[in-house]
């Protein structure tokens, strides 16, 4: 009881200062109104606070800092706790495939089928933390359980650079994979199973469409919500998105750079390589620039450099394969119908869009919905006495969107 305590009295006193000394020395954009400033100076002190610890005392990496700040916050006593059962859903941790999930049923009303359309949600946290136990992350399956009368079912991913890639698609995968096998054994209906991730749970949930259309299976999938989804690893600084948010929002290039070097390497040796502009040049000179190039790519100050760069193969290799960058993959034909929720004044913005593209193009159905808003936007639904009018219009389109793959 003392150390839970100790615990929020040392989150409230670090928030409650961070406050102060951010809005003075890192303003927030004034294009983030209200409640929609919370999630970005949580997310940019809390990194200010890592890189003291990091890159200046060399006690806490980085990533580990990320996680137990989140999860702390994300787990708080502070937060209140979902009333699953007063909402109609019965919720359940379990095994699928050796992997650990968290399974939202809604009751069942007399009349109803035991079986019911099933989606599968992979939670973001660039690979690198994030968990189904995250009070954020159980409001989104309760609600869109309650509002798709859905089988929702969490994945509890194994995490970098501990389980270095490709080690998180391989564990959702096996968990969809078992589901389509035997959809009944879950209380799932034949063919009616849906995919759904934010950030890297939308990479995850890209990456996995793409296997299932590759093997000839994309009757198994009626459809994926891509929120907010991290879609390549080739570049962060010619992207439009890239160079319009990277101030004054969620997250920055260097942000960005580190993950992507942790996620890829398991260290953060590739950061500089990436702000030096060193993997930018090295693909602009491959066949998978053409996903990214378009007009304002081609303005790029990179492009003015014609230094021949060497990278990692290893690292090549990776970032390269469709399982980590979805969006550099030959092609995207058979993936399912698609609904991409995008904040505008996000960095990954340009990813959603050049997707959605390319999606249009494959004769993919494709919705997209643009929110005034930035990254991680859905965090703010478990967060008391906050208006969040943004993350609840969301939650209703997304709710409308699998109803009508569901039960169309």
């Amino acid at each position: 009881m003392l150390r839970k305590g100790l615990t929020i009295i040392v989150v409230l006193f670090a928030v409650f200062t961070g406050l102060i000394w951010y809005n003075v020395y890192l303003p927030i954009s004034p294009k983030l109104k209200g409640d929609q400033k919370l999630i970005p100076f949580l997310f940019n002190f809390n990194n200010e606070l890592s890189q003291i610890f990091d890159d200046k005392l060399g006690i806490v990496p980085k990533y580990k800092w990320f996680r137990w700040f989140f999860t702390t916050l994300s787990t708080s006593s502070l937060l209140p706790k979902p009333d699953l059962q007063a909402k109609g859903i019965n919720i359940k941790d379990s095994v699928i495939s050796g992997i650990p999930v968290k399974i939202f049923r809604p009751d069942e009303a007399d009349g109803e089928s035991q079986y019911r359309p099933g989606l599968i949600f992979l939670h973001g946290g660039g690979l690198v933390f994030g968990s189904v136990n995250w009070t954020c992350y159980i409001q989104q399956c309760i609600m869109i359980a309650q509002d798709t009368k859905s089988v929702v079912i969490s994945v509890e991913y194994r995490l970098v650079p501990e389980h270095p890639f490709p080690t998180q698609f391989d564990d959702c995968y096996s968990v969809v994979n078992t589901i389509a096998n035997e959809p009944r054994k879950f209380g799932i209906l034949n063919n009616k199973i849906a995919l759904a991730g934010d950030s890297a749970g939308g990479q995850l949930a890209a990456a996995i469409s793409l296997e299932f259309a590759n093997q000839n299976r994309s009757s198994e999938l009626v459809g994926q919500v891509l929120i907010y989804p991290w879609l390549q690893f080739i570049d962060v600084l010619c992207l439009p998105s890239f160079q319009k948010y990277k101030q004054g929002f969620q997250m920055d290039e260097k942000q960005t750079a580190y993950f992507m070097s942790i996620a890829t390497m398991g260290n953060k040796d590739m950061k500089p390589e990436y702000l030096a502009g060193n993997v930018t040049r090295y693909f602009m000179r491959t066949q998978f620039w053409q996903f990214l190039e378009i007009p304002e790519t081609s303005h790029c100050e990179v492009y003015k450099d014609n230094t021949n760069i060497t990278l990692p193969p290893d690292f090549v290799s990776k970032v390269t394969n469709p399982r980590l960058s979805p969006l550099l993959a030959k092609s995207v034909e058979g993936s399912p119908p698609t609904l991409l929720v995008i904040p505008e004044y996000d960095i990954l913005a340009s990813e959603s869009i050049l997707y959605a593209k390319r999606l249009k193009e494959a004769g993919i159905p494709v919705i997209t919905k643009m929110y005034k808003t930035g990254h991680g936007f859905l965090f703010r639904l478990s967060i008391p006495f906050i208006n969040t009018p943004i993350a609840k219009q969301s939650m209703e389109d997304i709710a409308n969107f699998l109803n009508s793959v569901f039960y169309k």
